[in-house]
């Protein structure tokens, strides 16, 4: 959802395909700049909790971009432990600028946004 994540202006699947299917692309865009990303779900294992995908366009300077996210239940407490993992290839600019940018911006909305959704 939109309102999820700051400065998502839109996110939706082309075309007429489904979310969980294999080759799926969604398509971002931003708010503040109207920046497009589109990315390709590669995999998704609902008995692994995990999936992977590669970002095909992106207003970052990154090439080769693949990530995934693994959701493993922790027994005490009823948490979850998330991970999201990245490699990619920057394509202009200092590595270390481009790599925390993803960091901080990309996966720490992402997760603030996954706390609210399990929140409401």
């Amino acid at each position: 959802r939109a309102t999820l994540i700051p400065d998502l202006a839109s996110s939706g699947i082309e075309g007429s395909g489904r979310a969980e299917r294999l080759g799926c692309v969604r398509r971002f865009t931003r708010r503040s700049d109207g920046g497009l990303l589109r990315e390709n779900r590669l995999s998704l294992a609902d008995e692994k909790r995990s999936l992977t995908y590669n970002i095909l366009v992106s207003p970052m300077p990154v090439a080769n971009y693949m990530a995934g996210m693994r959701f493993t239940p922790i027994t005490m407490g009823g948490t979850t432990f998330a991970e999201w993992w990245a490699v990619f290839d920057v394509t202009s600019g200092p590595p270390q600028v481009t790599a925390d940018d993803i960091g901080d911006n990309v996966f720490v909305a992402g997760f603030a946004a996954i706390g609210k959704l399990l929140a409401r």
